[in-house]
């Protein structure tokens, strides 16, 4: 098995497992991007009480919001190859880390993503990965 088909298996355990911290998670990081001043972010923008209880599910959740094209990499093209730019994080305990920088695709992506997947009161049982939303900016 390859590493992006290994990375894939740790995001499809993470949804199974940990569904309601990784919808958190997604939801937290947009939002927080959304409103913030700086055009570009890492994870480390979502604070610890948000991140949940497993490791990893910060990567899984931009790499997903990634794919849907919420967020895209921040960085150069240098000889045909894209580099991404990377920072050091400053949480605590994270012993110096090194983190991908992001930005929004654009305002209104990130806007319908919350729409779509506000915050709700939860329910006994969601058939769907992300739960109807009402809108998070009116």
């Amino acid at each position: 098995m390859n590493a992006t088909a290994n990375f894939q298996a740790a995001i499809e355990r993470e949804i199974v497992w940990k569904n309601d911290e990784f919808k958190t998670f997604c939801r937290e990081l947009v939002e927080r991007a959304l409103a913030s001043d700086e055009p570009h972010f890492t994870t480390d923008i979502v604070p610890d009480e948000v991140r949940g209880s497993g490791n990893g599910i910060a990567g899984s959740a931009a790499h997903i919001l990634k794919i849907a094209s919420v967020i895209e990499h921040v960085g150069h093209e240098h000889g045909g190859k894209f580099f991404p730019e990377k920072v050091i994080s400053t949480r605590e305990g994270r012993n110096a880390a090194h983190l991908c920088v992001y930005r929004l695709t654009s305002a209104s992506i990130a806007r319908e993503f919350l729409r779509r997947h506000g915050r709700t009161s939860p329910a006994p049982l969601q058939t769907e990965f992300f739960p109807p939303a009402r809108p998070a900016f009116a």
